[in-house]
């Protein structure tokens, strides 16, 4: 059974993954997203999925998504609670200064 999983970035602009396993985890729903955008190997680890809920084009952080999970399983459970939930792909760090690493990458400048 194939489904399709939309990754959303902050600006709005979604990643649709077609035809994957509703089972995949979110390690590998990262990876697909990392693929598609090319993101180098040694900026992965700056970068993460995270639930969110979204409103008036805001959106409002849930909680971050465990490696071991399906976040297609976990957005089913969320909508129980909260109007459109969405998986977002967004920086994992706080520290400013590593944005100096990612603005050098075209692929993560944005």
């Amino acid at each position: 059974d194939k489904v399709h999983l939309t990754v959303d970035l902050l600006n709005e602009h979604p990643i649709e993954l077609e035809q994957i396993s509703p089972d995949q985890t979110t390690d590998q729903i990262y990876r697909l997203c990392a693929n598609q955008f090319q993101i180098d190997r040694s900026l992965q680890s700056y970068w993460n999925l995270f639930f969110y809920y979204q409103e008036n084009h805001h959106y409002f952080l849930i909680r971050p998504a465990f490696p071991f999970e399906s976040p297609f399983h976990s957005l089913k459970q969320l909508e129980k609670h909260f109007q459109r939930p969405r998986l977002v792909l967004r920086k994992s760090y706080w520290n400013l200064d590593d944005d100096l690493k990612l603005i050098e990458s075209p692929a993560t400048r944005d």
